[in-house]
């Protein structure tokens, strides 16, 4: 069941990432990009309660698949909770770190597959 339910919410957060329109600034960290976007408040909510900023703040490169609001929204009406809910799942940590690489990944080195060579 465990398993089930975390190929579903790692479905639905995968669902929808950054938007083409929001771009990062070279300059700031991921957690500070994020915030900027105003499309991935929950993924900040979800960073700092899993205690995964100062990670990302520290040496990277790192490429996060942020997911927006959206799918967050998603992930909590498929699971009939809410962003608390969410927020409350043990196995948080280890769902953020799956939407993480260490290293650049662009747009133009993925293609149709859930694996992102770096």
């Amino acid at each position: 069941m465990k398993r089930i339910l975390a190929l579903l919410m790692m479905t639905v957060l995968t669902a929808s990432i950054i938007p083409l329109h929001v771009s990062a600034d070279a300059t700031q960290d991921i957690p500070t990009n994020a915030a900027n976007t105003g499309v991935h408040d929950s993924l900040v909510a979800a960073l700092t309660h899993a205690n995964l900023v100062s990670t990302l703040q520290g040496t990277g490169p790192f490429t996060v698949f942020a997911p927006t609001d959206q799918a967050f929204d998603n992930l909590a009406t498929a699971l009939n909770t809410d962003i608390a809910g969410i927020l409350a799942l043990p196995n948080l940590s280890d769902i953020l770190l799956y939407h993480t690489v260490s290293g650049t990944v662009l747009s133009s080195d993925l293609s149709n597959g859930p694996v992102a060579t770096v």
